[in-house]
């Protein structure tokens, strides 16, 4: 009962505006351009707690995780510090 699964539309507006403290996106954005790319991390970051975590594919980095306010933690994993 604590877990709601929809269908998102991960480009086009989101109906909430909660944070969360983990965030699994594994494998999305090898389907996307540079510039979506870059949007959906910022949005993804901007729904994370401090301390929260967002874990993505092998294939994928954040390249300006710092800008995010996010911290690696691992190869695929990163922490919300700011």
């Amino acid at each position: 009962n604590l877990v709601l699964f929809k269908k998102l539309n991960i480009t086009g507006e989101w109906p909430f505006q909660a944070k969360f403290h983990a965030i699994f996106c594994r494998n999305v954005t090898i389907y996307f351009d540079k510039k979506t790319t870059d949007l959906l991390w910022r949005r993804l970051s901007s729904r994370l707690h401090i301390k929260g975590e967002i874990y993505i594919g092998h294939s994928e980095r954040i390249t300006n995780f710092e800008e995010l306010g996010l911290r690696p933690i691992g190869i695929n994993a990163y922490k919300k510090v700011v």
